[in-house]
């Protein structure tokens, strides 16, 4: 498992889980049609990621879609990135220090937000301001 609790993959492993050969494995690497690797050379591992990208790959590949239809396939809509981004809330405590919080997060984490802010202000004597 990795620092996030998520399990980590060997090259071998991946291979196993998605059916997709090592071979086929580096060149939709290459392509950019799958995430690179975490770590390199024998630290190197894969994450549950790279199972649905590689597993979505090849059932796209199945279906008879060429490597330039994949990409556009696997390319987000126009504004879906900027839809994303509304989700979250900016939290500017200094200039160089921000905090970002999911606008839909329990009553809990807005209320450690505030606290935080709160403790933040006493103790740098800081405005912070979330007019983000």
């Amino acid at each position: 498992m990795d620092r996030n609790d998520q399990p980590r993959f060997t090259a071998a492993e991946l291979e196993e889980a998605t059916g997709v050969s090592a071979r086929n494995i580096r060149y939709y690497i290459q392509e950019g049609l799958v995430f690179p690797s975490a770590g390199r050379g024998k630290s190197a591992y894969y994450t549950p990621a790279h199972v649905e990208q590689l597993t979505l790959v090849r059932d796209l590949r199945a279906r008879g879609l060429s490597h330039e239809e994949i990409r556009e396939a696997l390319t987000p809509p126009p504004g879906a990135m900027e839809d994303d981004r509304e989700q979250w809330r900016r939290i500017r405590l200094r200039d160089d220090l921000e905090i970002h919080v999911r606008s839909d997060a329990p009553e809990a984490v807005q209320e450690l937000t505030r606290r935080f802010r709160e403790q933040f202000r006493i103790w740098l004597g800081s405005d912070a301001d979330d007019t983000f």
